[in-house]
C-alpha cells in the first residue's frame, strides 16, 4: 500500500485496459517509470476480466496481491476475480 500510495494516482490510466463493466482499472506513478496498477471486481458476483496492454510490449513484471504469475498472450490476460477482490500489477521503468 505504501509504495502505491507514494508512486501517486494518476487521473489518465495509460497501462491497461478492459472492458469488463464491473471491473475498474486505476494507474499510479508514471508509465514512463515504475508504476502500478489496480484492477478491481466492484461487484458482489465473480468477473473474467480480459486485461489489454496499452503498449503490448510491456508487461507487467509480477501481481502483488495473489502472486500468481499472470499469462499475457497478444498483450492480452484473462483473470478471474472474486467479488469485490482487487489485485495489483507491477511495471518496471521503461
Amino acid at each position: 500500500c505504501k509504495s502505491i500510495s507514494e508512486a501517486g494516482w494518476r487521473p489518465v490510466n495509460r497501462v491497461l485496459a478492459t472492458d469488463t463493466p464491473s471491473v475498474f482499472l486505476e494507474q499510479f506513478g508514471h508509465e514512463n517509470s515504475k508504476c502500478y496498477v489496480t484492477v478491481f471486481n466492484d461487484s458482489r458476483k465473480p468477473a473474467k476480466a480480459a486485461l489489454r496492454l496499452k503498449e503490448p510490449s510491456r508487461r507487467p513484471l509480477r501481481e502483488l496481491v495473489s502472486g500468481v504469475d499472470a499469462e499475457w498472450t497478444g498483450g492480452v490476460c484473462v483473470i478471474d476475480l472474486p467479488p469485490e477482490t482487487l489485485r495489483v500489477f507491477a511495471f518496471g521503468a521503461k
